[in-house]
């Protein structure tokens, strides 16, 4: 370190899934502001990008879930607190419930302030008792918080806008060339991106396209699902049971999603459980409309009617039908997808990202 003041981000684990890549942006975003940024977890696929990023990777014992005994969570919190003792240590951001009381412990007695970011995952009660700020990926996930007894003071809510400025379509024209390469593709096409990991929604988007299939025969639509994970196998035989195997693709987990978004006309998002929903703002910055249900923090990515449609959780019928409505009207597609664009810009950039969490280290150090 070079006296520069320095953040620890420190979370369970780097696994190549949607937490640890958004701490990968949080990371980036937060260095682009001056900060020097050091990572703690557990370990995992993810550190080697880290390292490749020019980010320094500390393995912590006693981080990762089946490493959490107590004579490794004691060792654990040793090591962070000789890592929080370098003198250009002021911040340790977690990233869940377990990395923040162990955060919290090692720096006890010491300069460095704690916060910790909240995405929702059920752990809220026990937060309340963590003497220490917290930051939530959504309004929906402070109000979790609140409702777990969490004082609303102690609360900012900084939305999950990891994406990078070079994503977002840069203006009208990027905008209109991208649809003159989409509007002649058919037959009408939808990408869902997601893991296949317990139930993210893609059986809900399987089920409804073999209701359009069975209401409008004559209006065909095609679906590109983008993730890997343990349910892929039980999701491909329900589409071959169902007679989807022709209009459904899975292609997989993607390094790169933007060129999957970029060869649809339209995203479809059935999660029943949703904190903030990054990949709806991916659709936006490429000025896809998205399908989705109005769950948690989902309303606050897709605003109903302008950049999306929002339906009943669970209303596979209603989802079908907002499809159909954009399949058959491509001009309405296009001018969600142009709004949507409009509010990614306004809203999701990396760099709203940047200030905010600059803004929100400051404030702690100064307090």
């Amino acid at each position: 370190m070079t006296g520069r003041k320095a953040v620890l981000l420190v979370r369970s684990d780097m696994k190549l899934a949607g937490p640890g890549i958004s701490m990968h942006a949080i990371a980036r975003a937060v260095r682009a502001k001056g900060w020097h940024v050091e990572i703690a977890s557990g370990g995992g696929a993810l550190k080697e990008r880290l390292e490749a990023d020019g980010f320094r990777h500390h393995e912590i014992a006693g981080l990762r879930v089946d490493d959490r005994t107590p004579l490794r969570m004691i060792a654990g919190v040793r090591a962070l607190r000789r890592l929080l003792a370098k003198p250009d240590f002021v911040v340790a951001h977690s990233f869940n419930a377990h990395a923040g009381l162990m955060s919290w412990i090692a720096g006890r007695g010491s300069k460095v302030k704690n916060v910790n970011t909240v995405v929702g995952s059920g752990k809220e009660r026990f937060l309340r008792f963590m003497p220490f700020p917290f930051i939530a990926v959504s309004h929906f996930v402070a109000e979790q918080l609140a409702e777990s007894g969490v004082n609303s003071d102690r609360v900012r809510t900084i939305h999950n806008s990891t994406i990078p400025e070079w994503r977002i379509l840069s203006d009208v024209q990027a905008f209109e060339q991208l649809w003159r390469k989409r509007s002649p593709l058919t037959p009408f096409r939808l990408v869902n991106i997601g893991m296949m990991n317990g139930d993210k929604g893609q059986k809900a988007v399987l089920e409804m396209m073999v209701r359009l299939r069975r209401i409008a025969p004559e209006t065909p639509v095609a679906l590109e699902l983008v993730g890997e994970g343990a349910c892929r196998a039980e999701l491909e035989r329900f589409a071959n049971r169902n007679g989807l195997g022709g209009t459904v693709k899975f292609a997989g987990a993607l390094n790169d999603v933007y060129p999957a978004l970029d060869r649809a006309h339209a995203m479809i998002h059935l999660s029943p459980e949703e904190t903030f929903g990054i990949v709806l703002a991916e659709a936006q910055a490429r000025g896809l409309p998205a399908v989705a249900y109005g769950v948690g923090g989902i309303p606050e990515v897709v605003s109903g009617g302008s950049t999306g449609l929002i339906v009943e959780p669970s209303d596979v019928d209603e989802a079908a039908a907002a499809v159909l409505s954009l399949a058959r009207s491509p001009h309405k597609a296009k001018k969600l997808g142009r709004s949507g664009l409009s509010r990614c810009r306004r809203l999701f950039p990396q760099s709203v990202l940047a200030d905010a969490h600059d803004d929100a280290y400051r404030q702690l150090c100064s307090a």
